[in-house]
């Protein structure tokens, strides 16, 4: 029985095999060709989008020894830990996440609640707000003015000056408002006829369907402010390291190796290359693992939002 099974379990193997190919290259000679060839170029498009990547992630741990009378190149992790080296660096990182969880938090809170009565067609004065929401996002007073408006509510030199500045953005209101205005009417009647009120209506029914442009502006929100730093060039000063950005902190470790590096000596000039390098695969670490968790809903929430007026 055993030898008259295995001949017929590698011919179910085989011909699962088969059918794996035919969906994925097709059966006729035609849709093979235009399936090989869209996969050749989809795997090019992969290679150009992860080549930057890989080549900084390579480049930052190769090192130069300029020592001997042959260079000697060897792999190090000595970029990575001259980083990591001051004492205040764990503190800026801790203090950048901190201040992006909480600002998305509040960012997301604020952009729903000004997004939801925009949707409300019996709201009086919904289309002047609506007009006004779209002229912030077209115009703006421009750095000096903005920067005396936060000198004047005394946030110079304030860690709340992270918070405040950026929180909302009318882009994401009138995508928030889009996607919201696509959801069925019929389901808020019906909560209205069961006596729910708006709040209610918010967080009953809206909320838990607008998971994709949630994540979607969770995304946005967090990224910018990830990669804050000129609010901490602008607003900050050198007083306190510990309430730097993280993004401002790195680039002022590389400014200080740059600046104290011989002019002529390769080798450190090479090693100050390498901690720029570093710092980047750094600064992008906690994007790229979060960004795999809320993918799925990007793509759907950006094309939901932006469909209805």
């Amino acid at each position: 029985m055993v030898k008259k099974d295995v001949p017929l379990y590698r011919e179910k193997k085989r011909n699962r095999f088969k059918q794996y190919l035919i969906n994925v290259f097709g059966k006729t000679k035609g849709d093979i060709v235009f399936n090989i060839v869209v996969y050749a170029i989809f795997i090019a498009f992969l290679f150009v989008c992860l080549f930057p990547f890989l080549y900084v992630l390579v480049d930052s741990l190769i090192l130069v020894d300029t020592s001997g009378d042959v260079n000697r190149t060897y792999f190090s992790f000595n970029a990575y830990l001259m980083v990591f080296q001051s004492d205040s660096l764990f503190s800026s990182l801790m203090f950048s996440v901190l201040i992006t969880v909480v600002a998305t938090f509040l960012s997301l809170v604020l952009t729903v609640l000004a997004a939801y009565p925009l949707t409300r067609k019996g709201l009086k004065g919904r289309k002047i707000v609506l007009l006004f929401v779209i002229f912030a996002m077209l115009f703006s007073g421009g750095l000096i003015p903005y920067y005396l408006l936060i000198d004047q509510l005394n946030l110079v030199g304030n860690p709340l000056v992270y918070i405040v500045v950026g929180l909302i953005s009318p882009y994401n209101i009138i995508i928030v408002k889009n996607f919201i205005s696509s959801l069925p009417e019929e389901l808020m009647e019906s909560a209205r006829v069961d006596g729910a009120g708006e709040l209610r209506t918010l967080f009953k029914i809206v909320l838990p369907l607008s998971g994709p442009i949630i994540a979607t502006v969770a995304l946005w929100v967090a990224v910018a402010k990830w990669n804050d730093w000129a609010t901490t060039l602008y607003y900050m000063g050198d007083q306190n390291k510990s309430l730097w950005m993280f993004q401002y902190y790195l680039q002022e470790i590389l400014k200080t190796v740059t600046n104290d590096s011989p002019t002529f000596d390769p080798s450190v000039v090479l090693l100050a290359k390498n901690v720029k390098n570093s710092a980047v695969i750094i600064s992008i670490i906690p994007i790229v693992l979060v960004y795999p968790f809320i993918q799925k809903y990007f793509v759907k929430g950006v094309l939901l939002g932006s469909v209805k007026g």
